[in-house]
């Protein structure tokens, strides 16, 4: 009997540690960019990933994701036609993008998650600061898109990319 309540006592402490798993509506989730130097605006999709997330436990919270590399949207079919092959995104090589969170810290108007994001073969650290209300993970974060071996432009600083996403849950 002791060891009976000392093992459910261990699964209740394992399960209350855990952050909340939660159901991704992942025909909503929206990841857009904007190019900042060329003012492109643009999306991909086909979203799959996991979350658990309790914004009172965020040392076991986490985040995970990948989107789909072939669904580039920038408005003009010749341009992410070009964005998609070897000199850009290679996207035959490299199908998906990665995140996964690594650190989750509280501020005043919302959340800081720091996690690795993988494009092409290059893996970085990379903030988001996001919100969570209304069943709803809206995040941002800038990156240079340099940093991944994409670059569109000679100059370093004119690689600047914002990126915001949408990822509702259920």
């Amino acid at each position: 009997m002791r060891n009976l309540v000392f093992v459910l006592a261990l699964i209740f402490v394992s399960v209350v540690t855990m952050g909340q798993e939660l159901s991704i509506d992942t025909e909503n989730v929206k990841v857009e960019f904007v190019f900042l130097k060329g003012k492109v605006k643009g999306s991909v999709s086909g979203f799959e990933g996991k979350v658990s997330f309790d914004a009172n436990n965020l040392e076991n919270a986490s985040i995970a994701g990948n989107v789909d590399a072939s669904t580039l949207n920038s408005g003009l079919k010749m341009r992410d036609k070009h964005l998609k092959t070897a000199t850009f995104f290679d996207v035959d090589k490299y199908p998906k993008m990665y995140f996964k969170s690594t650190k989750f810290e509280k501020i005043e108007n919302g959340f800081i998650m720091i996690g690795l994001l993988k494009i092409k073969d290059v893996e970085k650290e990379t903030k988001f600061v996001f919100t969570y209300s209304d069943n709803l993970f809206k995040g941002t974060t800038h990156i240079n898109s340099s940093d991944f071996g994409i670059s569109a432009r000679k100059s370093v600083e004119n690689n600047k990319v914002d990126i915001t996403i949408y990822l509702p849950v259920k």
